[in-house]
């Protein structure tokens, strides 16, 4: 695992991070900016991925999701990867659509199940802790949170205090 992950980050590296200014969500600036969509949305980089996520998960998870736009690719790699243990997927929407179907949580989790939550890019972790509570609020146990870069802003701490277990697959001061 330590050369996929050695090749992953070289991969993040390369591909997904822009030096420049750059205004984040939360309205910080920074110097930098990590498109993580540039990696996950190729097919050895969901690969790595995912391969790093499965073995930084440390429990039995019945289902594996997270918000949207940044964990789709992820959870649709590891549901491939786990297709024969009949892992459950979903994604969080940031807001309902007012149309159809008008759920936050889409996809095939159910209540009381044990979900593991993953995301590309965390920062402070306000809009991940968000989708952890829409899970919890909809019936399931959330059994751990793993986020492929950490930008080490708070998100850590923030798990920390609400109990949630959370880790990274690289923080942001080993990809500088």
């Amino acid at each position: 695992m330590v050369k996929e992950l050695k090749s992953l980050k070289s991969m993040i590296q390369t591909d997904a991070i822009k030096h420049g200014d750059f205004v984040l969500k939360s309205g910080a600036k920074s110097s930098y900016y990590i498109d993580l969509r540039r990696v996950t949305l190729q097919s050895m980089g969901l690969h790595l991925i995912v391969d790093g996520i499965y073995s930084a998960c440390t429990a039995h998870m019945e289902a594996v999701g997270g918000p949207c736009v940044g964990a789709d690719p992820i959870v649709g790699g590891f549901l491939y990867k786990t297709s024969l243990s009949n892992v459950r997927g979903f994604l969080v929407r940031k807001e309902q659509k007012g149309h159809g179907i008008d759920d936050l949580i889409i996809g095939s989790v159910k209540p009381g199940d044990r979900c593991l939550i993953v995301e590309d890019v965390t920062t402070s972790g306000g809009s991940l802790l968000r989708a952890c509570q829409i899970v919890q609020e909809f019936g399931c146990t959330v059994g751990e949170v793993i986020s492929v870069v950490d930008r080490n802003a708070g998100a850590k701490e923030l798990f920390e205090s609400h109990d949630i277990k959370f880790s990274s697959l690289f923080n942001i001061d080993e990809l500088l």
